[in-house]
């Protein structure tokens, strides 16, 4: 699900909960009081939607609460009072965990592109032909969400013999990159001076 079909999907449902339970505190007895479910629609919009729209679902809220009261004429209760606040401090918690949520989903989002660049950068642009072995290859992760990994894919051509490298070293993140690197580089010296496969994995393993 993308994140605009979330936040959608969010708003949609905070606002049918602060639809349905308006309608329901106009129907159950006056002595009961689901004014302090008010607060579950800006806790739903929390999760998906920034803290400007929290921050409205959270003014909404409170007003119903304040709604409520006039209707039931219960107003200048100390039982409203508590209810109101309750709902009000619920809705600005709200409207910091959006924030956070936020901040910490563009850090994730920067931090992954600077890795996903990096992993661009480490697998190399492969000749369309070595020897007499055409070549092509693409990068594509297994995993919508997981494009930094391990993988990696090189191509050496010296004199007479074509040798093709494809791995995944464990782990995703920087440090797969970093490793992948590693692999890569190993393999191109071993594959330069390296007569036989054995020799040149050998040779990876001692400097890889």
């Amino acid at each position: 699900m993308t994140k605009t079909r979330a936040a959608r999907l969010g708003a949609s449902i905070a606002v049918a909960w602060l639809l349905v339970l308006s309608v329901a505190d106009l129907v159950v007895p006056p002595n009961l009081a689901p004014d302090p479910l008010f607060a579950l629609g800006p806790l739903a919009a929390a999760a998906v939607l920034p803290a400007r729209a929290t921050a409205g679902f959270a003014a909404a809220a409170a007003a119903l609460v304040v709604l409520s009261g006039l209707y039931k004429q219960n107003w200048d209760s100390a039982q409203h009072w508590v209810l109101l606040v309750d709902v009000v401090l619920v809705g600005a918690a709200a409207v910091v965990i959006a924030e956070v949520r936020v901040r910490l989903e563009r850090r994730f989002a920067h931090v992954a592109t600077i890795a996903e660049v990096a992993q661009r950068a480490v697998l190399p642009t492969l000749p369309d032909a070595a020897a007499d072995v055409r070549v092509t290859a693409r990068y594509q992760s297994a995993l919508e969400d997981a494009v930094v990994g391990g993988d990696l894919y090189d191509v050496s051509l010296v004199g007479c013999r074509t040798r093709f490298l494809v791995g995944d070293v464990r782990g995703k993140g920087i440090a797969a990159v970093e490793q992948a690197a590693r692999v890569i580089r190993a393999f191109r010296q071993g594959a330069a001076v390296q007569t036989s496969l054995p020799d040149v994995a050998r040779h990876m393993d001692v400097h890889g």
